[in-house]
């Protein structure tokens, strides 16, 4: 696909509304101004939209080494809260106010931020084990660095549970390094 191309759907995306102020982004100008591959792009559809909305607002993922690792990796942060409730995205309460919503006269909730990007409960905290099987599989990492990672001992896990391989051009070869610097 062309420059103009391009540039025009990045446009379309940023133009959808006022993403400094919290306004809502379209999906679709998204993913079009994101070359990722088609997994990536239904992984990020298939997100509930305060979700969706919590992806994009960290920004194009178009001039990245790997667009739909980093897409994807995202996904999976707003999937287990942590990359729902970072500074871009979490607007800040008032001095000495809570981000919880205020209640009015009426007795119902007010509709403030938080409201939008509250998506209930957190998840559960992932074992290692879990995670590291999760990094396995959604980075197609080679059998020898699976391997690797399974043979660890389970406080050696939980520190290679926390490598983010997410645009790398070489996942199994970051992860091996990375495995250099625990083991």
């Amino acid at each position: 696909r062309g420059l103009r191309s391009h540039m025009a759907a990045m446009a379309a995306m940023w133009n959808a509304g006022p993403h400094a102020g919290g306004g809502l982004i379209d999906i679709e100008a998204f993913l079009a101004a994101s070359p990722v591959d088609p997994e990536a792009a239904d992984r990020l559809r298939a997100l509930p939209p305060p979700l969706q909305q919590a992806v994009m607002r960290r920004g194009p993922v178009a001039d990245t080494r790997n667009p739909s690792a980093v897409l994807i990796g995202r996904v999976r942060d707003v999937e287990q809260g942590s990359g729902l409730y970072g500074p871009a995205s979490m607007p800040r309460p008032a001095r000495g106010g809570s981000p919880i919503a205020d209640f009015g006269s009426s007795g119902a909730a007010c509709q403030g931020p938080m409201d939008i990007l509250d998506p209930g409960p957190k998840p559960a905290r992932r074992s290692a084990k879990v995670t590291i099987e999760a990094l396995i599989r959604d980075y197609r990492l080679s059998p020898g660095c699976a391997w690797m990672l399974r043979a660890l001992p389970p406080d050696k896990q939980k520190l290679a549970s926390r490598i983010d391989p997410a645009g790398q051009e070489d996942p199994s070869g970051y992860v091996a390094e990375q495995l250099k610097k625990i083991v």
